[in-house]
């Protein structure tokens, strides 16, 4: 019986020493846009967004064309999530919009390809287990012209990770203005043309 005990204790501490480490968790909820903090202009720069509480987000938006490399560095406090979005129904990233019904995002994990208003590109800073966490750098290959935006989540939703984080963007080869023709414009655009197809058939010959 004595010896079962011992055998007992010695497998327990062996465990202890041995056992897996279990990666650190990075969910978070991205909200709908509330502003958007910055607009990068063609060429990137660089911005230092800082979120207030555990439930702020910051929204950093640029336009990038097809074909571009985008070299992107956040640097700051460890532990919010810096994700890569690109907009999607309108294509125009504004207030309201939202990444998914529940904001809900696992950040331990790709996610590319998700997203409703805001779908997740794929970048990563970190093997997974530490996908999209800050600081960190990433390049990424644009493979469709338009605007994307940089949502920045304190992980966990944690006041742990409230801060400053400062993204530095190079690569991108076009301004936010032209990136997608806004819906209104398309709309005149399309006025404009009809107008004009109508008065070279009143043309009289």
């Amino acid at each position: 019986m004595k010896v079962i005990k011992v055998l007992s204790a010695a497998t327990l501490l062996a465990s202890a020493f041995f056992s897996a480490p279990s990666l650190a968790s990075h969910a978070t909820v991205f909200g709908p846009v509330d502003s958007i903090d910055h607009i990068f202009a063609a060429g990137g720069g660089t911005f230092t967004a800082t979120t207030t509480g555990a439930n702020d987000d910051a929204w950093l938006v640029f336009g990038a064309n097809a074909g571009d490399i985008l070299s992107i560095t956040a640097t700051g406090i460890f532990g919010p999530n810096v994700v890569l979005f690109r907009a999607g129904t309108n294509g125009v990233v504004e207030v309201g919009d939202i990444y998914t019904a529940t904001g809900a995002f696992d950040g331990n994990s790709l996610q590319t390809g998700t997203g409703v208003d805001l779908i997740v590109e794929s970048m990563a800073f970190h093997a997974c287990g530490d996908c999209y966490v800050a600081p960190g750098s990433a390049t990424f290959l644009v493979a469709l012209s338009g605007q994307y935006a940089f949502g920045i989540s304190p992980a966990n939703d944690s006041s742990s990770f409230v801060g400053a984080t400062t993204i530095n963007l190079t690569g991108n080869t076009r301004g936010v203005s032209n990136a997608v023709p806004e819906p209104a414009s398309l709309a005149l655009f399309g006025l404009g043309l009809a107008g004009l197809a109508a008065a070279r058939k009143r043309k009289p010959a």
